[in-house]
């Protein structure tokens, strides 16, 4: 029976900590490891600190994971304008797949910003479009593989092509527009 009240107060306290930050958790835990009235014998006592370590050692991993963000990636200033981006078609040339999408980008810093972008088109791998997933794009009315985006402002609807080795197998899975990394050019 003790195993099974350790869990159902581990388990209250992961249900109230993903509601709750910082020092509301702290009161929380200190409500719930004294709400019995009387004092606990030897075993109580044990499982109190057992129930303690155990909640200490989830706060902190579940502070590094929000300080962290579980994100390898680096954050960047400029993003892809998802609802004003589309992919809008693809043709296969010389065993070479062109992609074509139409991106917006914004720059959400007072910087100006040099960024180039990768397309992330797993599916079409997997399919046998591809014979690889990874795909940088080329602006093709910049006549480069990366654009410069004025801080504070938006670039709308700029042509982009994703060009990749052809796998044999004509179709796209859909047309959606693939997961898109931007990635900031440091000079």
């Amino acid at each position: 029976i003790m195993l099974y009240e350790l869990l159902s107060v581990i388990k209250q306290l992961y249900q109230i900590l993903i509601v709750l930050d910082g020092w509301q958790m702290w009161l929380v835990i200190m409500i719930v490891l004294t709400r019995e009235k009387k004092m606990p014998d030897k075993r109580g006592v044990y499982l109190m600190k057992v129930v303690f370590l155990i909640i200490t050692i989830v706060l902190i991993c579940y502070l590094l994971f929000r300080v962290f963000g579980g994100n390898n990636k680096e954050k960047c200033d400029v993003m892809v304008v998802e609802d004003k981006s589309f992919l809008s078609g693809f043709e296969v040339k010389d065993n070479e797949v062109h992609i074509y999408c139409e991106i917006s980008l914004k720059n959400n810093s007072n910087e100006t910003k040099k960024v180039k972008l990768m397309g992330d088109f797993q599916q079409e791998l997997e399919n046998g479009l591809l014979k690889e997933s990874n795909l940088e794009a080329y602006f093709i009315e910049k006549a480069s593989n990366s654009v410069e985006v004025e801080g504070k402002s938006n670039i709308n609807y700029m042509k982009v092509e994703f060009v990749g080795e052809y796998a044999g197998y004509s179709r796209m899975s859909n047309r959606m527009l693939p997961d898109i990394d931007v990635i900031e050019i440091m000079e």
